[in-house]
């Protein structure tokens, strides 16, 4: 797999500007150019605002979450200077996430992002690690491994964008990806190993279990209260092949709940804590 992830990256020549050049297509003359312009250049920036807005730099004031740059930045350790005109910005940015688009291949489509972002620097701050996060959305909707840079030195990576900054070059940050992503799918892989499977039945029920459980809460029930009520709710809206099952299930929920997980049911602090004492009496 991986001898045809390098043949595949390595005739790739990437660069980023006005005129974006991605699998021997020139965005700056083809006709998706003008869909580019035309449809993309409205809306799509916004749909990066949840990857850029919450991920914190020492120079990036709270107004600039999520927003386009509008001004000029300079690169720690390079002579390079990134585009400073807004307008350019926007329209490189939105050029990118179309040729993005256009790529078929989950491994291409990262190291893509992987280049293009860093070296257009669309956002004030942080987007080196907007564009790490980035190239995990085509591994995540494709239900592959997902690309983690824990391991990898600091300096290994550094100098890999230097490289696209300084030279236009994209062969060791490819190297850096591929050894990056090896490590991260064997890392996946015994994790999901000790975790195991998890439980279709369980995730096919998960909303109808959450409102169960905080129907009970919510109404203070208690245990003999929370047994009629589920065996109702479960005649009412389960399948007669999967009532038992899914009944046990929820008993099973409520026994097991505590503190420590109440929240992801969407119940109050208040709501738990007079649930609790119907529930669990002192003696």
């Amino acid at each position: 797999m991986w001898a045809a992830i390098t043949v595949l990256l390595g005739h790739r020549s990437i660069r980023c500007g006005p005129r974006l050049r991605h699998v021997g297509h020139d965005y700056g003359e083809t006709k998706d150019a003008a869909y580019i312009r035309t449809e993309s250049r409205p809306t799509s920036h916004r749909n990066w605002w949840p990857t850029s807005n919450g991920i914190t730099g020492p120079h990036r004031p709270e107004y600039a979450a999520g927003r386009l740059r509008h001004i000029a930045v300079g690169i720690e350790r390079s002579t390079f200077h990134p585009l400073e005109v807004p307008q350019l910005i926007e329209e490189c940015f939105n050029q990118i996430l179309a040729a993005a688009d256009a790529i078929d291949n989950p491994f291409e489509q990262a190291l893509f992002i992987m280049v293009q972002l860093p070296y257009l620097q669309p956002f004030d701050d942080v987007n080196k690690r907007v564009s790490r996060l980035a190239a995990n959305i085509p591994f995540i909707k494709r239900n592959l491994s997902p690309l983690s840079f824990t391991d990898v030195p600091q300096s290994l990576y550094t100098d890999a964008i230097l490289s696209v900054y300084e030279r236009n070059e994209i062969d060791l940050l490819k190297d850096v990806f591929i050894w990056a992503y090896g490590r991260s799918a064997e890392q996946y892989a015994a994790v999901r190993q000790s975790l195991g499977d998890p439980d279709p039945f369980r995730f096919k029920h998960s909303a109808a279990l959450r409102q169960i459980v905080s129907e009970v809460v919510r109404d203070s029930m208690d245990r003999r209260a929370a047994t009629a009520h589920i065996a109702r709710w479960v005649e009412e809206n389960i399948t007669a092949a999967e009532r038992e099952r899914f009944r046990e299930m929820a008993e099973a929920e409520l026994l097991n709940l505590h503190e420590g997980n109440f929240a992801r049911y969407l119940i109050r602090p208040s709501e738990f804590a007079a649930w609790e004492v119907v529930w669990r009496p002192r003696r």
